[in-house]
């Protein structure tokens, strides 16, 4: 019976229905930081390359700068994924069980990413993803004009989960679009990344996307 509502839910994250979200609203960067250098503390303008003279010993002195990285973490139920500051973010919050959080970039493409809980077993594995790219191919083939296209299931590591990525492409409109489904598992949590994207940025958008799909990294579950 679980393994049946197990297996509901993750055909419907799959296929990114427009489930309520809630977009998460930006507040201002900071452009003052605080930091401590050999045990004195100092103040720092955002952006900036500063001479700072210590108080303690006026005769040495540091220059600094800092800045906002460009990857910043996202924690999820059972893991985290650093995301580009390009990213506009929504997530939808299923409290224990279920997150999905979705990633969209101004370039005209997304990311879509769901923690599914906790691990699945080995031999789940497989009928997961097909779940997961079966809902993603009935969604691009709504606006496709012909058949969509499916790559052969390919295994991979992202961070130190076990992963499987298949692809998907088809023609709409006046261009050709493309999917790839990775689903990932470890011995304390599993989940999936959907990323859809215009064929034509391809080299931009995996430029960008790579670094945070290798990001995944298991978390502590709090009880």
């Amino acid at each position: 019976m679980a393994m049946n509502h197990w297996c509901l839910r993750l055909a419907s994250i799959a296929c990114c229905l427009p489930w309520p979200a809630t977009a998460i609203a930006e507040r201002p960067t900071p452009t003052r930081y605080e930091i401590m250098l050999n045990g004195e503390s100092f103040n720092v303008e955002l952006n900036q390359i500063q001479q700072l003279t210590s108080r303690d010993d006026p005769k040495k002195s540091y220059q600094v700068a800092i800045r906002v990285a460009e990857y910043q973490p996202w924690r999820l139920n059972t893991f985290a994924i650093d995301y580009h500051r390009g990213f506009q973010v929504e997530e939808d919050d299923q409290g224990e069980t279920l997150r999905r959080v979705v990633f969209r970039h101004a370039l005209g493409f997304e990311l879509t990413v769901h923690d599914l809980g906790g691990p699945i077993d080995r031999e789940r594995r497989a009928g997961a993803l097909k779940l997961l790219v079966d809902a993603t191919q009935a969604l691009l083939q709504e606006q496709a004009q012909k058949q969509v296209r499916v790559t052969p299931p390919k295994q991979l590591k992202l961070g130190p989960f076990e992963a499987t990525r298949v692809g998907l492409s088809c023609q709409q409109a006046n261009q050709q679009q493309r999917a790839l489904v990775f689903f990932f598992a470890g011995p304390t949590s599993s989940g999936s990344c959907v990323l859809r994207y215009p064929a034509a940025a391809q080299a931009d958008v995996l430029a960008i996307v790579q670094p945070m799909l290798q990001s995944l990294q298991p978390v502590a579950v709090e009880r």
